[in-house]
C-alpha cells in the first residue's frame, strides 16, 4: 500500500526530476504532496542560504498535513474504541472521562 503513496511522491515532488520541467497537471498533483513542500525547506536553507522565517514559511504546508494526519488518527482511534464498547455492553464513553 505504501508504494501507491511513496512512488508518486518521489516522482512528482521534484526529488528526481526538476519540478519546473514537469507538465502542468503533474505540478498540480505535486503541489498536493507533502514531500514537495518538505524538500523545499532543506533546499532553501542549504542551497540558497534562506533565513529561518523563510524556511518556516515553506514548512507551513508540511505542518498542516501533519496536523490533519494527527486529527484523522485520533478520530479513527476514537471511532474504533467506541465501536468496541457498543458490542461489549460497556457504558458509552467511559473512556472519554478526563479528570485532572
Amino acid at each position: 500500500m505504501g508504494v501507491f503513496f511513496y512512488l508518486p511522491s518521489i516522482l512528482l515532488s521534484g526529488f528526481m526530476f526538476p519540478f519546473h520541467a514537469m507538465p502542468t497537471w503533474a505540478r498540480g498533483i505535486g503541489e498536493a504532496l507533502p514531500l514537495t513542500h518538505f524538500l523545499r525547506c532543506p533546499r532553501a536553507s542549504l542551497l540558497r542560504g534562506a533565513d529561518a522565517a523563510t524556511v518556516l514559511g515553506l514548512a507551513r504546508p508540511v505542518g498542516l498535513f501533519a496536523l490533519l494526519a494527527l486529527l484523522t488518527a485520533i478520530w479513527g482511534a476514537y471511532r474504533r474504541i467506541c465501536t468496541q464498547c457498543k458490542g461489549n455492553n460497556v457504558r458509552p464513553h467511559h473512556h472519554v472521562r478526563f479528570t485532572p
